[in-house]
């Protein structure tokens, strides 16, 4: 892949924004008609919304293992949520590089590395971090009956404020790096942990699962299936408005003219679509991400709008090339500012170990074919008159 070098002008401050289980089409900018994102919409509309956007791998642990090295799965081992990536000549992972570049730099919020991350991966390190457990029921973070500003949302963005006055009085002389880390929409009970005042979204703003051509691994029947979800989007949406409101707050505290911000998600969630819950599979709902760019040295598209492929490597490619930082081993990606710079004509790749046959799913996006193989079946999607993956023409 190109690596392109950086320009001779001052470096910007960089604030790298990362939503768990955010999927596309939840945003206005992507289409979206349930939540109202107006501060995520308003990003898009003064940088890139990147268009074709997949990550390095359609779960937590692997893809966000692609953020701190810049290798997909195979390389860094980190193939599923229960196999940690392999730090050894992985270095320097994505702070230290951030650091070692002379950024004043923040990692606040939700990590979900395996194994975390060492006091040598975080060299000057501002690092205020509170561990979530997404999946239990003592998240104290997420408990219900707290205002905006109390939940763990909240405050991060008060942390991010405390960061910025902290690099301002300390290190004046340097530019700052933080990577902002929200854990909603992830489940579970979203509802039950939606901040005090606001309510899941109203029947009327709600679309109902797509069940009617191929029910992947429902177990249940298509009525109650689809009642199911329509309650539980009613409350994922009303979860995406939240987090649009703390991406708003936390923009306000960066000056637009001097920091790059990038905004993307580990992965998507399918949300009773194909019958199927949460992700781990490479339908768009989960394999897709919005990605958004804003800020300086990021080259206009036409209409904001960039169609070339945008792979999981890019992202941390473009944070290091934009703070000049050093690169791992074999760093794939490329730096997504410039508009001829994407993977137009390549597409991208994905992995994910399915752990039910214990074997690794490689697949590949381009804009006619998706391609999904895991040594034993294929399944082919010809995306041109199948844009909603309905009809395997490898079964045929």
């Amino acid at each position: 892949m190109v690596h392109r070098g950086t320009t001779s002008m001052a470096r910007s401050n960089v604030l790298f924004l990362s939503i768990d289980q955010l999927r596309t089409d939840a945003l206005g900018c992507y289409g979206g008609t349930s939540s109202r994102t107006p501060h995520m919409d308003a990003l898009a509309k003064r940088g890139v919304r990147f268009d074709e956007a997949y990550v390095s791998a359609p779960s937590c642990v692997p893809s966000r293992a692609t953020w701190l090295t810049g290798l997909y799965p195979p390389e860094h081992r980190a193939v599923d949520n229960k196999f940690p990536f392999r730090a050894p000549g992985l270095h320097p992972l994505l702070y230290r590089a951030a650091s070692d570049a002379g950024y004043t730099t923040a990692m606040l919020g939700k990590t979900h590395y395996a194994p975390e991350l060492t006091e040598s991966d975080r060299v000057n390190v501002f690092w205020p971090y509170w561990y979530t457990d997404p999946v239990s029921a003592a998240d104290r973070w997420r408990a219900p009956n707290r205002t905006d500003a109390d939940t763990l949302e909240g405050l991060l963005v008060k942390a991010f404020e405390g960061f910025l006055a902290y690099a301002r009085t300390t290190r004046p002389a340097s530019p700052w790096f933080a990577h902002l880390s929200f854990v909603n929409p992830h489940p579970p009970d979203l509802c039950a942990n939606l901040p005090s005042g606001r309510r899941p979204l109203p029947a009327s703003r709600v679309q109902p699962p797509r069940t009617a051509f191929y029910l992947y691994r429902a177990r249940l029947p298509p009525e109650e299936w689809n009642r199911k979800w329509l309650a539980y989007r009613a409350c994922y949406g009303a979860t995406v408005e939240y987090v649009d409101d703390m991406v708003g707050a936390a923009l306000r505290l960066v000056n637009p003219t001097t920091t790059l911000v990038l905004l993307t998600a580990d992965h998507g969630d399918m949300l009773g679509d194909h019958g199927v819950e949460q992700k781990s599979v490479f339908f768009d709902q989960a394999w897709r991400v919005p990605l958004i760019l804003a800020g300086p040295a990021v080259e206009a598209r036409p209409n904001g709008v960039e169609r070339g492929f945008a792979c999981g490597p890019d992202v941390p490619m473009t944070l290091r090339r934009a703070m000049r930082a050093q690169l791992t081993r074999g760093h794939e990606g490329v730096d997504l500012r410039p508009s001829a710079s994407t993977n137009a004509s390549t597409g991208c790749l994905g992995y994910n170990f399915a752990a039910n046959s214990r074997t690794m799913q490689t697949a590949t996006v381009t804009k006619a074919f998706k391609r999904v193989y895991n040594g034993s079946r294929l399944w082919l999607w010809f995306l041109r008159s199948d844009v909603w993956e309905e009809h395997n023409l490898a079964a045929a």
